[in-house]
């Protein structure tokens, strides 16, 4: 094996790490969106040693783009890439383990999976290929929802309505997992005002006019913009945000914002709607299933289907992403620091610093974006022809994301605080 430097990278940074990993065995790919800073497809030992060595990128990622990468290659090329894809798996076991058992794990995980790649004549990797990673579950004793993901399948079709009233045939996307968290642990995961924290392939989700509050849950008007290779993507969505009273079950529902269609003239998709969801569903392998769910149609019948890297890289990201990190509340990039959820490495207190930076000013920014509707508002009822006293609910609405930000950054503290004492636990045992 190699002997790649640990680190922690920021967000974009991450994502194009992940992307490397994805374009480095699809040199088609690679060469319909070309990246001006890197025309050329990267190779495969530089992207799968990048891979390995980020510590915020969960271990479910790796694996994933690993195992997706091995199916796409020859056994020649394979072996072209042998040390490197050693180093993914071996930056996925436990801490502590002696260098030698470290490596022999590693290069029997590398064993198994040549041999599955080598046994299977399918090229994509598709849901069910999921269930590749059982065959080394003995080694890296893998959670729940890590055993059970499946994604992504955007392989049938549906019927769906555009804005117009028109009714096209949409590709359908489709990833889940299940967890022993109930389903209100996910709550954070769920409403997406937080997705763009969670998964560095979302950019932002940009409030177009004041969020309505309901006695369970919210409705609002979003712009979402979406980061993929070189393409960027903004959908007005009307989202509905919803809990039951017995928390039984947190859900979205999205769908193409009729009232701002028209005011995105550039907008690239005429079908963007579906649900995520947690919720307790009795018989299954867990107590809680997770599950997303997107229907896509573009306007343009001559333009490159994005739905595939949708399902490869954005879709099937954020669920892993939020199923490491937003299912505790935190950001993603602390995902595997927490060895609880995913088994992997904690972080030194410079990269805890650094996440704590991130995450704070993360909240900052996404709550002056969020209050922007509310302040406008609040200034044009002084404004206007006449004085209009519902300037009170605008406040009361300001007042809201300021004190949900500010209790996300709480926690955010909070969890810097147990890191740095995790970090000095760990200094002086070994010391």
């Amino acid at each position: 094996m190699t002997n790649a430097t640990s680190r922690y990278v920021p967000p974009g940074e991450k994502r194009r790490i992940i992307e490397d990993a994805y374009l480095a065995f699809r040199p088609d790919v690679a060469d319909r969106y070309p990246r001006p800073e890197a025309p050329r497809p990267p190779e495969a030992q530089q992207a799968l040693a990048d891979l390995a060595a980020a510590t915020n990128i969960p271990r479910l990622v790796k694996h994933r783009r690993l195992i997706d990468g091995l199916r796409l290659s020859s056994a020649e090329d394979r072996a072209g890439f042998d040390d490197q894809a050693r180093d993914v798996f071996a930056s996925t076991l436990e801490q502590g383990l002696p260098d030698d058992t470290r490596q022999n794990q590693a290069d029997l995980a590398k064993r198994r999976q040549d041999e599955a790649a080598a046994a299977s004549d399918e090229r994509r990797l598709q849901p069910r290929h999921s269930q590749l990673m059982q065959s080394t579950n003995d080694i890296f004793r893998f959670t729940t929802h890590e055993q059970t993901f499946e994604a992504c399948n955007d392989e049938q079709e549906a019927m769906k309505a555009t804005p117009d009233g028109q009714f096209v045939l949409s590709r359908l996307i489709i990833a889940q997992f299940w967890s022993n968290l109930p389903p209100a642990a996910f709550r954070t995961y769920v409403d997406p005002r937080n997705w763009p924290q969670c998964s560095p392939f979302w950019r932002a989700m940009q409030p177009l006019r004041p969020i309505v509050q309901t006695a369970d849950g919210y409705d609002g008007d979003f712009a979402e913009t979406v980061n993929i290779i070189t393409e960027t993507l903004t959908v007005p969505l009307h989202i509905g945000f919803r809990v039951l009273p017995d928390q039984s079950r947190v859900w979205t529902r999205f769908n193409i914002s009729r009232a701002f269609y028209d005011q995105f003239p550039d907008i690239e998709v005429d079908v963007d709607t579906g649900t995520v969801s947690a919720e307790s569903v009795p018989d299954g392998p867990a107590p809680t299933r997770v599950r997303a769910t997107k229907y896509l149609h573009w306007r343009d019948p001559d333009r490159s289907d994005l739905t595939g890297l949708s399902c490869d890289l954005g879709w099937s990201d954020l669920m892993m992403e939020m199923a490491d990190g937003c299912a505790q509340g935190s950001p993603a990039d602390g995902g595997q620091a927490q060895s609880t959820v995913t088994g992997g490495t904690k972080t030194s207190a410079d990269a805890a610093v650094s996440q704590l930076v991130e995450a704070v000013t993360t909240q900052c920014q996404q709550g002056i974006s969020e209050s922007g509707p509310y302040f406008e508002q609040l200034i044009g009822r002084f404004t206007g022809s006449s004085w209009d006293a519902g300037w009170i609910n605008d406040m009361l609405g300001i007042g809201l994301v300021t004190a949900r930000r500010y209790g996300n950054v709480a926690s955010n503290v909070r969890r810097f605080a147990d890191s740095l004492r995790d970090t000095a636990t760990e200094r002086d045992g070994h010391g």
